[in-house]
C-alpha cells in the first residue's frame, strides 16, 4: 500500500486537504469527482508540480514527497 498523509494546499480560493489516503500498489486506481473538486490538483501534487509543505507519500519504504520530480519517475 501507498500511504499519503497531510496534503494541505491552498491555491487562490481553492483548498485541497487530505489527512490520510491509502492507495493499493496493485491494479488500477481511479480518481473521480465533480468538476473543480481537486482531482488535477491532487495529481499535480503527486507528480511534484505543486509542493505543499509537511506532506508524506510512503511508497515501498520511500517517502516520494521528498524526492525531486525527476526522481519520482511518474
Amino acid at each position: 500500500m501507498s500511504l499519503i498523509k497531510n496534503i494541505n494546499l491552498k491555491l487562490d480560493e481553492f483548498e485541497l486537504s487530505i489527512s490520510e489516503l491509502e492507495i493499493s500498489d496493485s491494479g488500477v486506481t481511479a480518481v473521480q469527482g465533480e468538476s473543480g473538486s481537486g482531482k488535477t490538483t491532487f495529481l499535480n501534487v503527486l507528480i511534484g508540480l505543486h509542493k505543499p509543505t509537511g506532506w508524506h507519500w510512503n511508497f515501498k519504504g520511500t517517502d516520494l514527497a521528498k524526492l525531486d520530480i525527476s526522481e519520482r519517475r511518474l
